[in-house]
């Protein structure tokens, strides 16, 4: 977009520097005409699958007058966009409209180091006024009459945002999380006061201030998170075969399968210790390879490995095929097969602990990150059977290298503003609707 259709792309520092003129003139503007604030909408989207903490794709900004859809992947655009957008979004006298920001304002905090003061989650508002349904889907129904909203929802909150050029249908979609969430925002604020005046908004501001309060930490590895995996599937894990011509296997909770065509295997539990082992390994390369660990092997898929202990590489393929990799076995579990077959095969510890809970994981390690640990051999020795090292220890995993965001910041406590500044909020002038343009 060019700017003259109503929303402009952003993949350039020049480009970023305007908009951020533009909203500061904007927003000003607003202030000086209503003795009240400005506002803004902010969402963004994100990509996870194959990245171990993720990374933010596209920020998507929405003043009165105008849309902004920001590459954040842009190379000119990402060192820069934690202080040109700083001031912005740490001004108490502009409101920030989100709507779930949870997710949000933790990856603006993990990749460019920005804090939210002074936001107002629409999601939140939703909650309090006893929507049947706090969706940002539902809200475009109801208040901006986008009759196909959850259906354009389903289809591309999981896209890959890292897609480069993204189809217009895609940019269609990202312009209207924040198009229309300026006017869900006046009308939002007008219910809430029927309801319950100063108090209700009271209520969303202070939600809203708990959101922005939250700290982003990277995600530490859980020794004794396979014990809650193996608690969703009482008993192990059982599996069972469709017969041909289909002959899949796959994974079904322990009750009696309702399909008589798909009898239960015998019935054999997964050996805690291979599931452990498993997991160790799984978090451990995930981090090694910057993958999320739902790419290295689901859940499903470890569970059905630690169950059938599968003897060859061949076996292990077979188990591993469907999911998010469809007919083909995930790339890292084939990469790392010798690894896992030694897992498998490895002697139980006598000393393992299947039914304590174990150890609390360590506060994460300070100063640089020492280097990985040394992976497990996968030639075969002389004797046939590879060695197999476990990683069993948290500390060690955690300091595993994951992506790392390669923006330092210092904390800053995030407020919703005071008094005079809610009022501020409630005095703001509404604003008309309208309609982006799909094909732009």
């Amino acid at each position: 977009g060019d700017g003259s259709n109503g929303w402009t792309w952003i993949d350039t520092e020049a480009g970023l520097a305007a908009m951020t003129k533009a909203l500061v003139t904007e927003v000003e503007s607003l202030k000086l005409a209503s003795g009240g604030g400005g506002a803004i909408a902010i969402d963004l989207e994100h990509h996870s699958l194959r990245s171990f903490q993720g990374l933010t794709c596209l920020l998507q900004l929405s003043s009165d007058s105008h849309d902004y859809i920001v590459d954040c992947l842009a190379p000119a655009v990402r060192p820069s966009l934690g202080g040109a957008l700083g001031p912005i979004l740490s001004d108490p006298g502009v409101v920030k409209v989100f709507h779930g920001a949870n997710s949000d304002v933790m990856w603006l905090q993990r990749d460019f180091g920005l804090y939210v003061l002074n936001m107002f989650d629409t999601g939140q508002a939703a909650r309090y006024l006893e929507y049947p349904s706090a969706s940002l889907a539902h809200l475009l129904q109801k208040h901006a009459a986008i009759e196909d909203a959850l259906e354009t929802k389903q289809k591309y909150q999981m896209a890959d945002w890292r897609r480069r050029p993204l189809e217009p249908e895609m940019l269609a979609y990202a312009r209207s999380d924040t198009h229309y969430l300026l006017s869900i925002y006046d009308t939002l604020r007008i219910e809430l006061w029927q309801k319950g005046g100063q108090e209700a908004i009271q209520h969303v501001l202070d939600a809203s201030l708990r959101i922005c309060q939250q700290r982003y930490q990277k995600e530490q590895f859980s020794a004794d998170g396979w014990r809650a995996l193996l608690s969703r599937f009482p008993g192990g894990a059982k599996v069972t075969a469709l017969p041909a011509p289909e002959n899949r296997i796959y994974l079904r909770p322990p009750e009696p399968p309702d399909d008589p065509r798909c009898p239960t295997l015998p019935p054999q539990d997964a050996k805690p210790q291979c599931v452990a082992r498993l997991w160790n390994w799984r978090d451990a390369t995930a981090r090694t390879e910057d993958e999320s660990v739902g790419f290295v092997m689901s859940n499903d898929k470890l569970l059905k490995v630690a169950r059938q202990c599968p003897k060859t590489e061949q076996e292990l393929s077979a188990l591993c095929v469907g999911g998010i990799h469809r007919q083909a076995p995930p790339p890292l579990v084939m990469k790392h097969a010798a690894e896992i077959l030694a897992i498998l095969s490895a002697e139980d510890d006598p000393n393992f602990d299947e039914e304590g809970m174990g150890a609390a994981a360590p506060e994460p390690p300070t100063g640089l990150m020492k280097p990985p640990l040394p992976r497990a051999p996968r030639e075969l020795e002389e004797g046939g059977a590879a060695h197999y090292t476990p990683v069993t220890s948290a500390a060690a995993i955690s300091q595993l290298r994951a992506s790392a965001s390669p923006f330092t910041f210092t904390p800053a406590t995030a407020r919703a503003g005071s008094k005079a500044e809610r009022d501020m909020l409630l005095g703001h002038m509404a604003r008309p609707m309208s309609t982006p343009n799909a094909s732009s």
